[in-house]
């Protein structure tokens, strides 16, 4: 009986030993992508590169040398309502790119004190920038910090497809000397 049990014993061994040798090449995982890159990724890899190459060049060659730094942040929050009820996302369509919207700091808001909404030039809310990405711009508003925004990029919705709205947010130089006078 005990020889029996130790039969069965080394064959489930075997047969997870094999089990492992076979599926070990199926069970690693892919290396993962750094999650912040420090230089863009080649052409190849990133098919919006020259996209956005050419985005920034006309950018900084329209803003000139009134920006300290910018970067693009896609809106969260768009398919909610307006206090008027319009849906957001309905208003995605309208906007252009290179088309300034303003950047609105709601210190009053209930659900979180560093939201930035991203409004229509005196209009409409359009949308949110993420919770670390406001925290980042409140913080900086409150130190005086101008920022300024334009449209990238306007993808209305499609069948299912949620659209998507992405912004140049744009740091404004010496705009901290000028607020304090």
């Amino acid at each position: 009986m005990e020889f029996l049990l130790l039969v069965i014993v080394a064959v489930v061994f075997g047969v997870v030993a094999i089990y492992v040798v076979v599926n070990d090449g199926q069970k690693k995982s892919p290396k993962r992508r750094p999650r912040l890159q420090t230089r863009p990724a080649p052409p190849a890899d990133n098919p919006y590169a020259a996209e956005n190459k050419r985005f920034d060049d006309a950018i900084l060659k329209m803003m000139g040398s009134e920006i300290t730094r910018h970067f693009y942040a896609k809106l969260v929050d768009i398919t909610q309502r307006n206090e008027d009820g319009t849906v957001r996302e309905k208003l995605i369509p309208t906007c252009k790119p290179f088309e300034f919207v303003d950047v609105v700091w709601e210190s009053e808001n209930k659900y979180d004190p560093n939201a930035i909404a991203i409004r229509k030039k005196r209009g409409p809310r359009l949308g949110y920038l993420n919770r670390q990405t406001a925290e980042e711009i409140a913080t900086s508003m409150k130190r005086g910090t101008v920022w300024r925004a334009c449209v990238k990029m306007a993808k209305p919705k499609v069948s299912y497809l949620h659209g998507c709205l992405v912004v140049c947010l744009m740091e404004m130089k010496d705009t901290q000397v000028e607020a304090k006078h």
